[in-house]
């Protein structure tokens, strides 16, 4: 909601945690959930994020540019076949 004004229902099942260090002396981490939106109009933050965009998960590890990124989604599509 911070970063982008959209307002969600966290889906506590799914819980995935990375860790990474973009640089020297600085350690991130930054967990992901899967969600459902309460809203679809957004406002980004703009010093946060460059682009917003609403993508199919099937579609979604195409247009992502890290592996691990990829990863999550791919967990993420596991756990909502799973719960449907």
């Amino acid at each position: 909601m911070e970063e982008t004004s959209i307002d969600v229902i966290i889906d506590p099942t799914f819980r995935e945690t990375v860790t990474y260090s973009p640089k020297k002396d600085t350690m991130k981490v930054v967990v992901y959930f899967l969600a459902k939106a309460k809203n679809v109009d957004y406002t980004p933050q703009e010093d946060e994020i460059s682009e917003i965009k609403w993508v199919d998960i099937s579609h979604a590890s195409n247009i992502l540019s890290y592996e691990n990124d990829r990863t999550i989604v791919s967990k993420a599509r596991t756990a909502i076949k799973d719960a449907h």
